[in-house]
């Protein structure tokens, strides 16, 4: 997640253009203003995604669970689905 702690947010570092192949994926908190507006300023195709929402977020994770050949136990899974309620 960029940061304006270090100036990575500045974008500095970021080339100018990139090859038609490649793609730019950036995880910004929105209240970072800075950050966010200078994305913005470097391109059209900015797209702002919203939160996931608890029940979503326990498909996708349900989802990856399985994927990966994982579990949790109840007790774990009321701990995360807590944990996404707040």
């Amino acid at each position: 997640m960029l940061s304006p702690a270090d100036g990575a947010h500045l974008l500095a570092w970021f080339p100018a253009s990139l090859p038609p192949h490649c793609k730019f994926v950036a995880s910004v908190v929105a209240s970072h203003d800075v950050i966010v507006g200078r994305l913005r300023s470097l391109t059209t195709k900015f797209v702002q995604v919203g939160e996931l929402g608890a029940e979503l977020a326990m498909t996708v994770f349900r989802s990856w669970l399985t994927t990966a050949g994982r579990t949790v136990t109840p007790d774990q899974l009321d701990i995360i689905q807590s944990a996404l309620l707040k």
